[in-house]
């Protein structure tokens, strides 16, 4: 019975080690051109996560911009958001996404 009842605590601390944090990450890349290593990439594009519903229940947007190599990292409370993708010279890009709890959602923008 003690045995039992150790295992059960255990079981339920393990369980709190893995529960979700509330923040997701969203990151990826922006180029242009054809697919694979041909085209070119987008740097410094300006990135906006607008809320459509999220944990946190912000409504401030988050604003964020492509490196030199047009690659992009953000946090961000789990949720669904309005992605905005803009660079001078290009067609603006949106989508809705949705960023897990605990996860990173990996995208790329051509």
């Amino acid at each position: 019975m003690k045995r039992l009842l150790l295992v059960a605590i255990i079981g339920l601390f393990s369980a709190n080690l893995f529960a979700q944090s509330g923040t997701g990450t969203i990151k990826g890349f922006i180029k242009c051109g054809g697919i694979g290593n041909d085209g070119c990439h987008v740097s410094h594009a300006k990135i906006t996560l607008r809320p459509i519903e999220n944990w946190s229940k912000s409504t401030n947007d988050i604003n964020f911009e492509s490196d030199e190599d047009g690659y992009f990292n953000q946090a961000a409370s789990f949720g669904e958001y309005q992605l905005i993708i803009s660079a001078e010279g290009y067609e603006t890009y949106q989508t809705s996404v949705y960023i897990p709890s605990s996860v990173t959602l990996n995208w790329g923008v051509r």
